[in-house]
């Protein structure tokens, strides 16, 4: 079973910075994305440290928090614990899929209070790597925005639960197109 899942952070320094956002898709094979169940949580901090770049990007999150507020780190993950239990079958554990998810978002996830280990799985699935070649990396902005039109999937990128439901859209793509 696939939880694509992304956040939104900070600065990319999981010592330093912080998670403001995580959002989330339990991929239900046979449902289409927007069926599927989401997860989102905004979290809030007394103090944000941060690099400017990241603080700049997500202006907007930041004022979304600003103006409605957000949980805790430990709540918002505690939140997220027990959505994920009421979407997985008993001692089920469910394979990460995201752009970088292993390599950054989980560096992030893990160190959240509460953070629901015993319930995912040791291996994850970067989809940034779906789209390598022998030349290289291939860039998957294009197909990206494709298919979160495709899709109908709401949002602009670096907003946690579009990106996590475009991620999901393109393990699909590949796992559809696969020769």
């Amino acid at each position: 079973m696939y939880l694509a899942i992304d956040i939104e952070t900070t600065g990319l320094d999981p010592e330093k910075h912080q998670v403001l956002e995580i959002g989330a898709v339990m991929y239900q094979p046979g449902k289409a994305i927007m069926e599927c169940p989401t997860f989102r949580a905004l979290i809030e901090h007394d103090e944000y440290r941060g690099s400017a770049v990241a603080l700049a990007m997500n202006h907007r999150l930041l004022q979304e928090i600003a103006d409605v507020g957000g949980g805790t780190p430990g709540s918002a993950s505690n939140k997220f614990r027990l959505w994920l239990f009421r979407h997985l079958p008993k001692d089920a554990k469910v394979h990460l899929l995201g752009k970088n998810v292993g390599s950054f978002d989980l560096q992030f996830l893990k160190r959240l209070p509460y953070w629901p280990v015993h319930q995912i799985h040791y291996r994850c699935l970067d989809v940034g790597s779906l789209w390598a070649t022998p030349e290289g990396m291939k860039s998957q902005a294009e197909l990206e925005a494709i298919l979160a039109e495709d899709y109908n999937i709401p949002g602009e990128p670096h907003e946690a639960l579009y990106d996590a439901r475009v991620s999901l859209a393109l393990a699909i793509f590949k796992w559809e197109h696969e020769e």
